[in-house]
């Protein structure tokens, strides 16, 4: 240490006299500061941007659909918690029997899951005879008159919603099966009759309107 010491005394005085070029003292250099490269530093800036800018998105998409649901009518949101069926059907009972009806009115689209009211008196359209029906529930008896009011069978069918089927001993003549639906209107009953000839059947249309 004295060395040191005596030495840059030395130093000193020769460049206050004698003029000698002072030494060049090291500048102390600067700490390294950390950074970011370039690079990751405009992608860390632009990931920022875009969380930024979500956020402010979010934030305007709750708010626009806090202020639809204000609007929106009460009765409207009481509606959509109401389920909508897919059929309305309205059922009336008359002194003809039920009746069903739907938004389409065609006799297809009626409710078939409750029966028909056949009983009572059906006459042929053409005139030809006429059949009396006691029914109970979705079986009935049914008795077959000529025109001028002799008994000419009698026998037994069903009814399944609106779908009708019975089978009738024709004295003297055998077996016939009549088919069909009764229309909306219930007083009219179409569909076919079907009779075996010599042990061939054979089909013609069938007809019947309620008196």
């Amino acid at each position: 240490k004295r060395w040191r010491y005596d030495t840059d005394q030395l130093i000193d005085f020769l460049e206050r006299n004698v003029g000698v070029i002072p030494r060049r003292k090291e500048m102390p250099k600067p700490e390294k500061k950390f950074s970011l490269p370039g690079t990751l530093k405009w992608v860390f800036l632009i990931a920022g941007g875009f969380f930024i800018l979500s956020m402010i998105l979010y934030a305007m998409g709750i708010g626009n659909e806090e202020e639809a649901l204000k609007d929106e009518p009460a009765s409207s949101i009481e509606n959509n918690k109401q389920a909508k069926p897919e059929e309305q059907v309205e059922i009336s009972t008359n002194a003809g029997g039920q009746t069903g009806t739907d938004p389409g009115g065609g006799a297809s689209n009626v409710r078939n899951d409750i029966n028909k009211n056949v009983n009572g008196t059906w006459s042929d359209a053409n005139g030809l005879y006429y059949l009396v029906i006691s029914q109970e529930g979705g079986q009935f008896f049914v008795n077959s008159f000529a025109m001028d009011g002799s008994q000419s069978g009698q026998g037994t069918g069903t009814v399944i919603g609106n779908k009708v089927k019975m089978d009738i001993n024709i004295f003297n003549v055998g077996i016939i099966s009549l088919n069909g639906t009764v229309a909306t209107d219930n007083i009219n009953l179409k569909g076919t009759t079907t009779i075996a000839v010599d042990g061939v059947p054979y089909s013609e249309a069938l007809h019947l309107i309620k008196n």
